[in-house]
């Protein structure tokens, strides 16, 4: 059982051509967001995502900026 406890998740991993999230990256950030899910609902303690990752020569945007814009379309909201 994992202890409910932290503060950050840091995310990172190669994207796909188009900018989409691989299958692997994806089930990483779900699983991330489940996780964080759980933690603020046992504890009230949330969590700071950290998206990382640069832009390959083969990629249309940074991994950081893939990993983001994902995880704005799941709701997670943008820290200011």
């Amino acid at each position: 059982m994992p202890k409910y406890d932290k503060d950050f998740i840091i995310l990172g991993s190669k994207i796909n051509k188009d900018g989409s999230l691989t299958p692997l990256l994806k089930g990483r950030v779900d699983t991330a967001i489940e996780f964080a899910n759980k933690q603020y609902e046992k504890t009230k303690r949330k969590i700071i995502y950290i998206p990382s990752g640069g832009k390959g020569y083969d990629e249309v945007v940074a991994e950081a900026v893939a990993i983001k814009n994902y995880l704005l379309e799941k709701g997670i909201k943008k820290i200011k």
